[in-house]
């Protein structure tokens, strides 16, 4: 049955299987919901159990008996915490372990095309269980030590609290990353002063039916991966082919996104995305695990909003164990890089993720590093306050961001240095000629800015504390 239907829709039978084992979600924590949540009879530890065999018996029907490996990987985990809960090697051991074991995953595994098996789920679970020895390290140090959101679980986690986190049914697919703590508290009923789980639930749902809509009209009939390697793309302009890279770029972000969404339904039915209740309005906030800011992708006027909108509790994980962990080195290009080759690194070994996340710095620099150059210049800024000015620059960064973001996502999922590099090929390399000089592009940029837009930059410090007419005692910064 499922093979008829992935054949009527051109999806893989695995990419279907994934959305059904996303799907089988819903019916799991209603069930849960209305039936035992306030069931008095049922125990945290039963609770757990129930997750526990549900998040297997999904995993299984993905993708079988390899379903070992995860269980492997959990035992693993809560052996060393205990083992070393209180010892500097806790994380150390917990990292390499899993990190280890997932790329082995890829090496066996990885064809030249995106593989839907055990490693696609199992890196998810990944970063799921080295956050957990994060948190169960922390736990020994003060809050004001980290710098950063404390996500200490408040105690060590039993065997049975281990599987229920790794195998929790609405995120043990495709994620989203959340801590134990949180789900400690879910569990433990702290979140029931929400009441309107279902009401999010439901909308989220649809959102997601809504956006995998979107993808499967725009994969099927208009830009399907296929459609780059044939001669009808080869004989069209280069600004046809970037428009429609753009497109077909876009259209990839919703396959994602779209399951992101059906996830996330899932968890805010079973009450886990539970964040506040405004008590005077009665108003829910349901964002605990979104892992996309709808609003700010799909208004994006830079490449930045992107990354800043997109994989939200993944690069959140990343910022808290990785980035802010090296901070140590006092050097943010550095600890920028070492994030984003970890990203690299957990997708896997095709060359096409390095190629992606390199093409994602250069452009994060150079944004960072012109936008306040327009936005700190007053005379610029008030140029900037008529419509006509403002119209032209919305569709200049609009057309940017729709065209650069389709065309750093070609290596990401064609995967093989032959495949990518024969669309970039065809598109004239344009992109690398676009981004590769970015860096001077700035220098250019900002003497321009200082001929059209002159203005004079604040006296630093020492020089304004002269001045005795500033009545109101205005604090200057610093001009570095």
């Amino acid at each position: 049955m499922l093979s008829s239907i992935a054949e009527a829709t051109g999806a893989s039978e695995a990419a279907l299987r994934l959305l059904v084992s996303v799907l089988i979600a819903y019916p799991i924590v209603i069930f849960y919901r209305l039936f035992l949540h306030k069931n008095s009879n049922i125990t945290r530890n039963e609770t757990n159990l129930i997750f526990t065999v549900c998040g297997i018996l999904i995993c299984l029907f993905n993708y079988g008996y390899e379903v070992y490996h995860s269980l492997l990987s959990v035992t693993f985990t809560y052996i060393i915490i205990n083992l070393l809960y209180k010892s500097k090697y806790l994380v150390p051991v917990s990292f390499i372990f899993h990190i280890s074991y997932l790329l082995i995953g890829y090496y066996k595994t990885s064809t030249e095309n995106y593989d839907i098996c055990w490693t696609m789920c199992h890196c998810v679970m990944v970063l799921h269980l080295i956050g957990l020895t994060y948190d169960v390290s922390d736990s020994v140090k003060k809050p004001e030590v980290l710098g950063i959101t404390d996500s200490r679980p408040y105690k060590i986690p039993s065997l049975v609290e281990v599987f229920g986190f790794a195998y929790f049914p609405p995120t043990v697919i495709i994620g989203p990353q959340f801590s134990f703590k949180r789900y400690y508290e879910f569990v433990d009923h702290q979140y029931d002063v929400g009441q309107q789980n279902f009401t999010f639930g439901l909308k989220r749902f649809l959102t997601g039916v809504l956006y995998l809509s979107v993808y499967q009209l725009l994969f099927m009939f208009i830009v399907p991966d296929s459609f780059f390697m044939t001669t009808e793309f080869d004989n069209k302009n280069l600004i046809y082919k970037l428009l429609l890279v753009g497109l077909w770029g876009r259209a990839s972000l919703y396959k994602y996104i779209s399951c992101w969404i059906l996830s996330e339904g899932a968890a805010i039915c079973a009450g886990l995305a539970f964040v506040s209740r405004d008590e005077k309005t009665g108003e829910e906030n349901w964002s605990g695990c979104s892992n996309i800011k709808l609003s700010v992708f799909e208004n994006t006027y830079k490449f930045g909003d992107y990354v800043n909108s997109f994989n939200v509790q993944t690069n959140l994980w990343v910022l808290n164990y990785v980035y802010k962990r090296l901070k140590f080195l006092n050097n943010r290009s550095i600890s920028h890089i070492s994030a984003l080759m970890f990203l690299a690194v957990w997708h896997g070994f095709h060359d096409g993720y390095y190629i992606t996340f390199f093409l994602e710095f250069i452009i994060i620099h150079f944004e960072k590093e012109i936008e306040p150059m327009f936005k700190k210049n007053p005379k610029f800024v008030e140029f900037n306050k008529q419509l006509w000015v403002q119209v032209i620059i919305w569709i200049i960064l609009k057309l940017y961001t729709f065209v650069i973001a389709g065309y750093c996502l070609i290596p990401f999922v064609f995967l093989s240095f032959y495949k990518w590099w024969a669309i970039y090929k065809k598109l004239y390399f344009f992109g690398f000629i676009v981004i590769f000089p970015m860096p001077i592009y700035a220098q250019i940029i900002k003497k321009v800015m200082n001929i059209v837009f002159p203005y004079e930059k604040p006296a630093a410090d020492g020089v304004a504390a002269s001045s005795k007419m500033d009545q109101n005692n205005t604090k200057h910064d610093k001009v570095n």
